[in-house]
């Protein structure tokens, strides 16, 4: 499984996929797991929401 890792602006009014918390656009964390695009409000929910896949 290859999971690329990379910091960038979100879309505005974007809510992080694990916790629901709001996110600024430019302080959104996002990760791509399978070929998708996530935002997540930190690394460690980024983390959580991944282990959830597996």
């Amino acid at each position: 499984m290859k999971i690329n890792i990379r910091m960038e602006k979100g879309n505005p009014g974007e809510r992080c996929e694990y916790c629901g918390v709001d996110m600024a656009p430019d302080s959104a964390y996002v990760r791509e797991i399978h070929g998708e695009k996530h935002y997540f409000c930190c690394s460690h929910c980024a983390d959580k929401y991944e282990a959830r896949l597996k």
